[in-house]
Order: C-alpha cells, then structure tokens, then sequence
C-alpha cells in the first residue's frame, strides 16, 4: 500500500513538473522566459494595482526588486478589450500573429472576448503572465521577477495597442540607466532606452545611444530638451 502511495505522488509530481515546465515554455512560444517564473501566493511581498484603459497603463513605469514577487491587479477601466502582458519586445512581436487570428475569427472583438469560441480553437488566453479583460473585468497576475536585473515590460498585444503606445516599464531598483540617471524608468530598445515619466504615459524621455543624451525627442528626431 505504501509502496503504491509513494508511486501516486511520484507521477504526480512528475505530471505536475512536466506541466508547469510546458506553461512556462508557452510563454516564450518555445523557450521558458527570460524576465521570471510564475509566482507563488504565499512568496507576494506586495499588490500593486495597474488601471488600464485608451490606450494606457498606469502606472507607466514600475519599480521592482530583484527575486521580488508581484501580485498585479489589472482593472480594464476603459471601453474596449486590453491586454496586461508582462514580457519583452520580442515576446510581443510573436505574439502578433496569434492576436491578429483571435480578432479575424471574432474571438476578440472591440469590447468583448468569446471564450466558447477560444476553446473551440484551441485558443485559450490563459499565460500565467497575462490578462486579457473586457472593460469593466479584473484580474490578478502573481509574478517573480528574476534575481538579476533583465529586459521586462508590460504591453497590451490587442492589434493595434502597443502600436499605439500601450506599453508600461518595468525597472529594477537601483539599475542605473545608460545615461547615468538611477530609477529612472528606462526601457531598452533598439538604439534608446525609453523614459515614460507620470501616469497614462505622458512626458515620454529617450535615452538615445547614439547622441548620448536624455530627452523629449521630436517626431522628426530632433532634440526637444535634453538632460
């Protein structure tokens, strides 16, 4: 009887590795991510509340300590579907093509989610490291933050939102920015960094690496103001 005891609890344990190692590479579409693992409820060292709505986060950046564990909240407090989606660039960029085919098959339209549908095509959107809300839904996202400072944010994958500027930063704390400045919600992208300053992310600032200099930077490229 013990002996079959002990077999029961090694598969599922076993069952139980293989699934939250095939979630987890789920997330990176093929490789485990980079920017942290799933967090546990009784390791959350603080809640943090992320409104969203057309088309921003608020806060716009996030401060966080290394091997720190999260739970976010996100409210859906605007009038169309949003996605809170902690990851990186890339991890956005091929999100694209499965956002695009829920929009085309009507599983997302402009303020609703059909759920019945996702399941039909196998489609369901249910990342431990996102949360996809029709307005006025909320929801909770437990997360651990790596023990090393590492390229994170946060983006809303609906088509057309993070084109639109629906992206909020994730800093860790005392992760100084190429510029010299400390905390100050730098995001790395090709050839900048990104400085999104206040809520609903007005007063965007460039770290460009090419000039060397932090700033509001023109549409045309050109230097608004710098520090």
């Amino acid at each position: 009887m013990q002996s079959k005891t002990k077999l029961l609890t090694t598969v599922a344990a076993g069952f139980l590795a293989m699934t939250s190692t095939a979630a987890l590479a789920d997330i990176g579409h093929g490789a485990a991510p980079t920017f942290g693992t799933p967090g546990e409820e009784h390791h959350v060292s603080r809640t943090i509340e992320v409104p969203m709505g057309e088309m921003y986060f608020d806060p716009a950046t996030i401060t966080v300590e290394p091997g720190e564990t999260i739970r976010f909240v996100i409210i859906n407090e605007g009038d169309a579907v949003h996605e809170f989606n902690l990851g990186t660039e890339a991890d956005w960029v091929s999100h694209v093509n499965e956002m695009d085919r829920m929009t085309e098959e009507g599983m997302i339209t402009y303020d609703q989610i059909n759920h019945a549908k996702m399941r039909e095509m196998g489609m369901m959107h249910s990342d431990p490291n996102s949360a996809l809300l029709e307005p006025g839904e909320r929801a909770a996202v437990i997360w651990r933050f790596p023990d090393e400072a590492t390229e994170v944010g946060y983006a809303c994958n609906v088509p057309g939102h993070r084109e639109a500027g629906m992206v909020g930063n994730i800093v860790f704390k005392d992760d100084p920015c190429p510029s010299g400045r400390t905390g100050c919600g730098h995001r790395s992208e090709p050839g900048r960094c990104v400085h999104r300053r206040g809520s609903r992310g007005q007063q965007l600032r460039l770290y460009r690496h090419d000039t060397g200099i932090c700033g509001r930077y023109r549409r045309d490229g050109g230097l608004a103001d710098g520090r």
